[in-house]
C-alpha cells in the first residue's frame, strides 16, 4: 500500500477503534476493539494492526480515562495483533475464529494483571487471578475475566468471517 493511503486508512482505523472502545467503556469487560484489531492485521497487515491496537488504545484511554495501566493495555492489544497474525492463516471457521479469540483474551488478560495489576500495583499474582478469574475461589463479584472470555468468543464467532469478508471486497 503507498504511503498516503496507508496513513489515511491507519487514521480512518484508529478513529473507529476509538470509537468502538469509548461506546462500550460503560460495560465491563464487553468489547469490540479486541474483533477490530483482529480484523485489521487479518486483513490489513501486522504494521496496520499494531498501529491500530496501541495509538487506537492510547486514544481512546485519552478520553475513558488514562492511567498508568494504560501503556500496559494497549501493548496487551499490540499483543494481540500479534497472536492473531501469527495464526491467521488457521482461521478457516467461525468456530476457530471463537477459538482464536479465547485463547488472545486470556493472554491478554495475564499480561495485563501481570503488567498492570502485579508489577505497576503491587498485587500478587494470586490476587490479580482471583479479582479478574475468581480462581482459588468462587467470584462472588462481577466475573470480569468470564465475562471478557465469552463475549470475546461469541462476537468473533458471530462477526469476524462477515466483517473479513466486506473488508477484503472493499480492500479489493
Amino acid at each position: 500500500m503507498e504511503p498516503g493511503k496507508f496513513l489515511v486508512t491507519c487514521a480512518v482505523f484508529i478513529a473507529l477503534a476509538v470509537v468502538i472502545k469509548i461506546i462500550l467503556a460503560s460495560v465491563p469487560n464487553i468489547e469490540l476493539l479486541t474483533l477490530w484489531i483482529a480484523l485489521v492485521t487479518i486483513v490489513y497487515g501486522l504494521r496496520m494492526g499494531v498501529l491500530v491496537a496501541f495509538v487506537g488504545n492510547m486514544a481512546a484511554d485519552l478520553y475513558v480515562g488514562f492511567g498508568p495501566w494504560s501503556i500496559f493495555t494497549s501493548a496487551g492489544f499490540v499483543l494481540v495483533a500479534v497472536l492473531f497474525w501469527l495464526i491467521r492463516n488457521h482461521l478457516t471457521s467461525s468456530l476457530r475464529y471463537a477459538g482464536s479469540a479465547i485463547v488472545c483474551t486470556v493472554v491478554f488478560d495475564v499480561f495485563t494483571i501481570i503488567t498492570s495489576m502485579c508489577l505497576l500495583f503491587g498485587y500478587s499474582v494470586r490476587m490479580a487471578l482471583i479479582q479478574q478469574y475468581g480462581l482459588f475461589i468462587p467470584p462472588a463479584y462481577y466475573p470480569f475475566g468470564w465475562i471478557h472470555l465469552g463475549s470475546n468468543a461469541v462476537i468473533f464467532y458471530f462477526l469476524a468471517e462477515p466483517i473479513i469478508k466486506k473488508l477484503t471486497q472493499i480492500t479489493h
